[in-house]
């Protein structure tokens, strides 16, 4: 077989571009640490990279509004912790409105106190996060959710709790309806009221529950009546137009049970006289302090049963009210432990990850180097055997 001297030269030059290529690449790797540098360095690789990669971008995006929805919960949290405060010192004003031995300046004065009361809750409703948004702005609106308007405290929020990113648990705002403006009027599951032309001067408790199983959402009025020279009173289911009792002997104070509900009627009333209990309806908290603070700065009304009924209602609703808060506390206490849980996991499949990442794309920095170095071996061998090479011709011998 003849071999051209042409032939020779260029199959040697080829074998130490060839070893000159390897070289390069180990030691561009070496350069970078990552064994995959481009695609075409192992395409399987890279293509499972570039999805750990998006993994590890969506879980930081999750994580971000994880942060956000915590710090905008614990902001909710004080709020609301505030606004219980604030609804305490208002009952304790009630409470304090029922002492006999105040006057109408007395009241007057304690009215203005509700009213200080009420505008810092307010305050406390409409806070915002320090973000441009409102906490307690549901799904979201341009202004301050709660606008305090002749008529009363509106709210102007969509009624739903907005989140933050894709997981369920990152809340950013809270629904200012259910926190605020949807607390049941009296004790909470049903509310009492005299009749507008009683004329005696009893007056009607906020009442208690004594069996919730016993209670079916009807509406009863008691009726008092004249029996010779005693008082009696007659109970009727309103809502199924059914007498439930009559002739019962009416005693000022005296415990009157329906329907798994206990209520006591004070004073002396007259015939004719009735008094209502009727299922619990939303009611605005501020609603509740408008009609307190309108009861105290009304003349007049010292020792009356008017004014004892108002605030027997007034201080059962702020105590729903407070309850209703308190329940709002409960369950971003329960968003705050679940966020906590979500970053725990994130955290976790971050590290998992990051570890998957670095097993498809990292170089094995002591067998890169052991092969940097049979490759540096082979260049300078193959330029070696390429100059020995070289010098064999024939007409250099014949010399």
């Amino acid at each position: 077989m003849r071999i051209a001297t042409s032939q020779m030269f260029q199959r040697g030059i080829d074998a130490m571009l060839n070893s000159q290529s390897k070289l390069d690449d180990t030691q561009h790797q070496l350069s970078t640490g990552k064994r995959v540098n481009v695609a075409s360095d192992d395409p399987l690789s890279a293509a499972q990279a570039e999805r750990t990669r998006a993994d590890l971008a969506r879980m930081t995006a999750a994580q971000r509004a994880l942060d956000t929805s915590r710090h905008a919960m614990s902001q909710a949290d004080n709020a609301l912790a505030t606004g219980v405060d604030l609804l305490q010192r208002a009952r304790e004003s009630i409470i304090a409105a029922g002492n006999g031995a105040y006057g109408d300046a007395e009241r007057q004065s304690l009215a203005q106190e509700l009213r200080g009361l009420r505008n810092q809750l307010l305050t406390v409703a409409n806070r915002d996060d320090g973000a441009g948004g409102w906490l307690f702005g549901g799904q979201g609106t341009s202004s301050a959710p709660f606008a305090d308007t002749p008529s009363g405290v509106t709210y102007s929020g969509v009624a739903t709790d907005r989140t933050v990113g894709s997981l369920p648990s990152a809340l950013a705002s809270i629904d200012g309806r259910t926190a605020w403006m949807t607390m049941p009027e009296g004790n909470g599951t049903f509310a009492t009221a005299s009749s507008v032309g009683n004329s005696g001067g009893a007056w009607i408790d906020a009442g208690e529950v004594l069996d919730a199983t016993q209670i079916n959402g009807d509406s009863y009025r008691i009726d008092i009546t004249v029996s010779g020279s005693a008082l009696t009173y007659s109970v009727t289911d309103v809502t199924t137009a059914t007498t439930i009792s009559t002739g019962t002997p009416f005693t000022s104070g005296n415990a009157i049970d329906i329907a798994g509900q206990r209520v006591r009627i004070t004073g002396m009333p007259v015939g004719g006289d009735s008094f209502t209990l009727t299922p619990a309806q939303p009611r605005s908290v501020f609603d509740t302090l408008d009609n307190a603070i309108a009861l105290l700065t009304t003349p007049g009304l010292g020792g009356t049963g008017q004014l004892n009924e108002g605030l027997a209602r007034a201080g059962a609703s702020l105590g729903s009210a407070q309850d209703r808060a308190q329940l709002v506390r409960t369950r971003i206490g329960e968003q705050l432990r679940s966020i906590e849980g979500d970053t725990d996991s994130l955290a976790a499949r971050g590290i998992e990850g990051q570890s998957r990442l670095s097993e498809l794309q990292d170089l094995d920095l002591g067998r890169a180097i052991s092969d940097f170095q049979v490759q540096q071996n082979a260049v300078q061998a193959a330029m070696q055997t390429y100059t020995k090479v070289a010098g064999l011709s024939l007409f250099d011998f014949l010399r």
